[in-house]
């Protein structure tokens, strides 16, 4: 049952007017079947209260019967998704345990028919609840069905099922405004904070060990590597700055472009200082951020792919902010050169306003568009292509040509002269830092909320819903850079770097004293496609070296053949090597004490090995 403090459901009942007996029924079983979905059931009778004082128990009535269906999802057969995290693991054992049978009776059978009932079964099973096994063409039959009897599969499935049901069912339940919940639900930020937590526990209790017995947990290598917010926040700080350099050496263009979502994608309007629950949002099919995400990638691939096949080529930074509402919204540090506009041909590139400034091509006449802020002769041209995109079909958004849709759609800035599109950029970038370190950067984000909870709940937001925050547009590989960093810091590396060509010991002087710029300018240049840049990511497989087959322990616990290892970097001439250690991963003395403990029954409280049985509870 669900606590009094929380919600009673009890009382919900007794708020129920005078009606007929059979629609009193009605409504205390509906209330009476979410009692199991705690602690979504406590979003619901709040919703069920607010919109019985607001409007009237008629409106409150029926709005149940439509949230009843709504949070249907959250159940899937004995999978409850708003269920705590122990009790998906829980079902995760279960669910494992069935796969297990299927896969040992697989293993047993060299019969075609056989294996391909059993995997029939096997699939029929996670899609049950909504999961997909891989293909079994492309990893083969009992690779596939193993991921059905492993533990970690399923709880992993489950945790990200849950995270986006419960978040979906936040949304639909009208939380998530700057009002109530701002960006995310309370129970989201919840989930992420238990999430982060357990990863934390498990990188403090594995160790790595090379060949030369040197011994670190991983979370002392997270802390030294870009998996450390702080630092991913230096390196993509110190990348902008860099293409900003790039830009102003090169004489190139230097936007600042925000492009907004449709009006039918966010669930909140406002009108004036009032906010109001958006129709448009209803009727469209209640999109969610990860729909309106994939919508506005998209549109992004077909714009670049139209002004690339017209020779223009773009590079930058994109970072994905979420509105108050949780729906996502680009900002883009955007760089070009102006000659890539002149030396295109014009016939197919839509005209620019009469009162824009003209350009040296012949533009066919075609759809008026919005008259934007205008740059130089290049800029106005691009802005209306990024604008009819905007504007357009963006996968199922109705075409929007209102006024409205065309003055706030799409924001085109000049970066000014002495200015720096990082210094733009950094709010934004810091709302996915650790709350201590968001706060030392921004003291409040755009609603006047403290950086410190605003970034816990961006960083809750993006991770429920799949989002990738950050993004370079054109440029190097940042796994170069990477690479060249690790070598400089390696003397063994540093060794090899000496025999290496003049250029390659330009690259890398320039990645070990943090210059992006001028690792740009040795690699080619910002838009040089990645087959002809110096230098290129190396990878291999460990090889058998009398049969060259790939050895058994190099498998996957799947029994599929591993992703190439990186082992450094490579160009025409030769090759480096930035990894020239063997790691071995393995649990702490401590936590295998644990597994042993928790084997017999006992629950383990943190004892050493060798303390006496009256520490373990």
């Amino acid at each position: 049952m669900i606590p009094a403090a929380f919600f009673n459901f009890r009382a919900a009942q007794s708020w129920i007017p005078t009606f007929a007996q059979d629609q009193k029924n009605y409504i205390a079983r509906t209330l009476g079947n979410m009692e199991d979905l705690y602690p979504v059931a406590g979003l619901i009778g709040r919703r069920y209260a607010e919109t019985a004082s607001r409007q009237s128990y008629v409106h409150a009535n029926v709005e149940l019967r439509q949230i009843a269906q709504d949070v249907a999802g959250l159940r899937r057969h004995d999978l409850n998704l708003s269920a705590s995290d122990e009790d998906i693991c829980a079902w995760a054992q279960s669910k494992a345990k069935a796969g297990a049978d299927l896969c040992s009776n697989a293993e047993r059978t060299d019969n075609p028919e056989i294996l391909t009932g059993l995997l029939a079964a096997a699939q029929e099973l996670a899609s049950r609840y909504g999961f997909e096994l891989p293909d079994p063409k492309d990893v083969g039959i009992l690779p596939a069905m193993r991921r059905a009897a492993d533990v970690a599969w399923w709880r992993r499935q489950a945790r990200r099922a849950s995270a986006a049901e419960v978040e979906r069912v936040a949304v639909l339940l009208r939380r998530v405004n700057k009002a109530r919940e701002i960006y995310c639900s309370d129970l989201t930020v919840t989930k992420r904070q238990g999430q982060r937590i357990r990863n934390r526990k498990f990188l403090e209790g594995t160790t790595a060990t090379n060949e030369e017995g040197q011994e670190y947990t991983l979370a002392e290598l997270a802390d030294v590597s870009v998996s450390n917010p702080r630092l991913m926040r230096m390196e993509w700080m110190t990348r902008l700055a860099g293409f900003d350099d790039v830009a102003l050496l090169m004489g190139h263009r230097r936007e600042l472009w925000t492009i907004t979502a449709p009006a039918e994608c966010h669930p909140w309007t406002t009108a004036g200082k009032v906010l109001r629950e958006n129709k448009k949002w209803e009727k469209s099919g209640r999109l969610t951020a990860r729909a309106v995400m994939d919508g506005m990638c998209s549109m992004w691939a077909k714009f670049r792919a139209h002004i690339a096949r017209r020779g223009m080529k773009l590079y930058g930074m994109r970072v994905v902010e979420a509105n108050h509402d949780g729906t996502p919204h680009w900002h883009a540090a955007v760089y070009f050169s102006p000659e890539w506009m002149v030396a295109a041909k014009f016939s197919h590139w839509p005209r620019i306003p009469k009162n824009a400034e003209k350009d040296n091509g012949k533009g066919k006449t075609g759809v008026e568009f919005y008259p934007c802020a205008l740059g130089r002769k290049s800029s106005p041209r691009l802005r209306a292509i990024m604008r009819r995109y905007a504007l357009g079909d963006m996968s199922g958004y109705t075409k929007d040509q209102t006024a409205a849709a065309k003055k706030h759609r799409c924001d085109f800035k000049d970066v000014r002269q002495g200015k720096s599109a990082a210094g733009y950029l950094a709010k934004y970038i810091s709302k996915a830092l650790p709350a201590d370190d968001a706060a030392d950067i921004v003291q409040a984000d755009l609603y006047g909320n403290p950086m410190a909870d605003s970034a816990a709940r961006v960083n809750a937001w993006a991770s429920s819903h799949g989002i990738r925050q950050f993004q370079q547009l054109g440029g190097p590989s940042v796994t170069v850079w990477r690479e060249l960093r690790r070598a400089t810091a390696n003397e063994a590396c540093q060794l090899d770097l000496l025999d290496a060509p003049k250029i390659i010991q330009e690259a890398a002087d320039a990645c070990d004293v943090h210059d992006w710029a001028a690792f740009v300018l040795v690699m080619g240049g910002p838009t040089v496609p990645r087959k002809q840049q110096l230098m290129r990511p190396g990878y291999w497989h460990e090889h058998d070296d009398e049969t060259g087959e790939i050895k058994g322990r190099a498998m996957t616990k799947y029994g599929e053949v591993p992703d190439a290892r990186i082992y450094g970097v490579t160009w025409e001439t030769g090759d480096l090597l930035t990894r020239p250690h063997t790691w071995t991963i393995e649990k702490t003395k401590q936590e295998r004490y644990r597994a042993a403990v928790e084997g017999f029954g006992f629950r383990f409280s943190g004892a050493p090995p060798g303390a006496p049985l009256e520490s373990c509870q």
